[in-house]
C-alpha cells in the first residue's frame, strides 16, 4: 500500500480491477475516471485513435517539431498506442505514458515507459518535458485550468503542449440527425451526467483560454 500520491510503479493493488454490471474498471484511484477499461474499450480507444490519425491527413500531431531527442509526455495514453507508434516514428525521442490504468502492452519500443498516474494530483516529475499531448481527455478531468496550468509549469522554455479533442454536439450536414436519434439522446444524456460529477465532457471550446490563462502562447 506504499503508493505514491502522484505515481506508482507496476504494483498488484493496481491490478485489482473494479467490476461493475459486466464492465472492468480502473482500481487505482478508483472512481476518478468515469468509463470502463476491459478489451471493449480498449478496442475503442484504438478505433478513436485511428479516427484522430486519419482526421489529421496521417499524423499523430501539429506542432511543426521534429521529437528526437526531446522528452515526451502522453497524458491518458489509455492503450499506450500513441506513445508507441511516436516512440517507433522517433527513436531519438523518450516518450513518457502516463494513466491511471496498467493497461498498455509489455513488448514496447525501448525509448518508452509507461506510468500509472493521476494527472489531477501535483506533478512530481524530476525532469521536465519539451512536448506534452493531451487527448481524448473528455470527461476524465475534474479542474482542466489546474492540469493546463501543471502541464505549463512542467515544460521546458520553448515547450510545446498540444489538445486534441472532441466538440461533443453531434450533427448530420444534411439535417437528417434530429433531436429524437437515440445517438444525439445518448451524448446528451453523457453531458448532464458528466456535469453532475463535475468531469465535463465538452472541454475542447475552452482550451484556448484555459492555455492563455496558463501563460501559454500560440505556436505557429
Amino acid at each position: 500500500d506504499d503508493i505514491s500520491s502522484t505515481s506508482t510503479s507496476l504494483r498488484s493493488s493496481i491490478l485489482k480491477y473494479e467490476w461493475k454490471h459486466g464492465r472492468r474498471y480502473h482500481g487505482y484511484q478508483a472512481g476518478a475516471y468515469s468509463f470502463p477499461n476491459d478489451e471493449r474499450e480498449q478496442e475503442r480507444l484504438d478505433i478513436v485513435h485511428h479516427a484522430f490519425y486519419r482526421a489529421l491527413d496521417d499524423r499523430h500531431f501539429l506542432a511543426p517539431i521534429n521529437l528526437n531527442g526531446l522528452s515526451v509526455l502522453d497524458v491518458g495514453t489509455g492503450t499506450g498506442i500513441w506513445a508507441i507508434e511516436v516512440a517507433d516514428l522517433y527513436p531519438g525521442a523518450t516518450v513518457t505514458g502516463s494513466d491511471l490504468s496498467p493497461i498498455q502492452p509489455s513488448l514496447v519500443p525501448v525509448n518508452v515507459k509507461f506510468l500509472v498516474n493521476d494527472v489531477e494530483l501535483d506533478w512530481c516529475e524530476p525532469a521536465k518535458y519539451d512536448f506534452i499531448h493531451c487527448r481524448y481527455m473528455a470527461g476524465s478531468i475534474r479542474d482542466w485550468a489546474r492540469l493546463v496550468r501543471q502541464m505549463y509549469e512542467n515544460l521546458k522554455p520553448g515547450g510545446w503542449v498540444e489538445f486534441q479533442d472532441f466538440v461533443n454536439t453531434p450533427y448530420s450536414e444534411d439535417g437528417t440527425l434530429t433531436s429524437g436519434s437515440a445517438l444525439v439522446q445518448l451524448i446528451d444524456g453523457l453531458k448532464v451526467a458528466s456535469d453532475k460529477v463535475g468531469r465535463t465532457t465538452d472541454p475542447a471550446p475552452s482550451f484556448k483560454p484555459w492555455a492563455e490563462a496558463a501563460g501559454f502562447v500560440r505556436g505557429s
